[in-house]
């Protein structure tokens, strides 16, 4: 099936890759570095996809000034950008769909809730950053998602013109979920990231796949361009 009139908008973390093990680590390197005490895992790995960065210190650290944020974020990408290869891993075939999307003419982009320098050096650092014709991550506006500019954002920086309603979102929470219901662009969740089926399927989602190359169906993009 040919894609030239179709534009896919990806998540990243719990999409694209595993990256929780480097969030973690990340933050708790900052916390550590700046005299807060580190948080498990287990709390951490909830909110990822769901808060910005700033937010997620705000939620572990009292009585931040910009100042002691400002630092917090700055350890936190320096632990992130030297420990990528060995501590993102992609999803199985999400390389070679993407290449294969790629080849069947679909235009593609990011919209994650990292920051934009961050999520840039990450893409390219992992080979993918040639999939993408624009990337949004936090910082490109003063929103973020499930605020339908961002999608705006992706539109308006594109070199073709495309309509909701050939624009589909692919992510694995209820933020990616409310970004397309904003929007008014189709869906497609994940289900090997951060929320349930169930938690999606209740904000709006009704098509899903178990497994990244489950994206080449052609049935599947039948059904969701359909709808």
């Amino acid at each position: 099936m040919a894609l030239y009139n179709k534009l896919f908008i990806f998540d990243f973390d719990g999409t694209l890759a595993d990256s929780r093990m480097n969030i973690a680590n990340s933050l708790n390197f900052a916390l550590h570095q700046h005299g807060f005490t580190e948080v498990p895992h287990e709390e951490v790995y909830p909110l990822i996809g769901k808060l910005t960065l700033a937010e997620t210190f705000e939620k572990f650290c009292d009585d931040l000034d910009a100042q002691r944020l400002d630092a917090l974020m700055a350890s936190f990408s320096d632990y992130q950008l030297s420990h990528i290869a060995e501590e993102i891993e992609l999803f199985p075939q999400v390389r070679s769909t993407l290449a294969e999307l790629d080849n069947r003419g679909a235009t593609m982009a990011i919209a994650t809730t990292k920051r934009t320098h961050q999520i840039e050096t990450i893409l390219a650092e992992l080979g993918l950053a040639k999939h993408f014709k624009v990337v949004f991550g936090q910082g490109t506006l003063a929103v973020h998602k499930p605020d339908p500019a961002c999608v705006q954002y992706i539109w308006d920086h594109l070199d073709t013109s495309f309509s909701p309603e050939q624009t589909v979102m692919i992510g694995d929470s209820e933020v990616d979920v409310k970004t397309a219901v904003n929007a008014g662009i189709h869906m497609i969740a994940v289900t090997h990231g951060t929320d349930t089926p169930d938690t999606m399927r209740q904000h709006g989602a009704e098509h899903f796949v178990g497994s990244f190359d489950e994206l080449l169906n052609e049935e599947l993009i039948e059904n969701v361009f359909a709808d």
